[in-house]
């Protein structure tokens, strides 16, 4: 059960690097910069943090590994539903 646990994590985490490559691709090409700010946070929130979960899954941190993903998640969207840039979009 346990290595079941971190091959399917360790899959989740490769979808989800797809997943934020092609979402910063999109940024890119909608014209959307990020300041350094937001780089640094998406670059250790979203990517590192996500490997480091990874990483934990295969070893006997693993309940670690299983809750970093989560915990990284509601921070982020935390942020992301409290940036100012997001309140004054027509599309909301």
């Amino acid at each position: 059960m346990l290595k079941r646990t971190a091959v399917l994590g360790t899959i989740a985490v490769g979808v989800h690097a797809v997943i934020v490559f092609l979402h910063g691709q999109a940024h890119g090409d909608l014209g959307v910069e990020l300041n350094r700010f937001q780089q640094v946070f998406a670059g250790v929130v979203i990517v590192v943090t996500s490997l480091v979960a990874a990483a934990l899954l295969w070893s006997r941190y693993q309940s670690i590994g299983c809750h970093l993903p989560i915990e990284k998640d509601g921070g982020g969207s935390c942020n992301a539903h409290s940036a100012p840039e997001l309140r004054r979009t027509p599309y909301k």
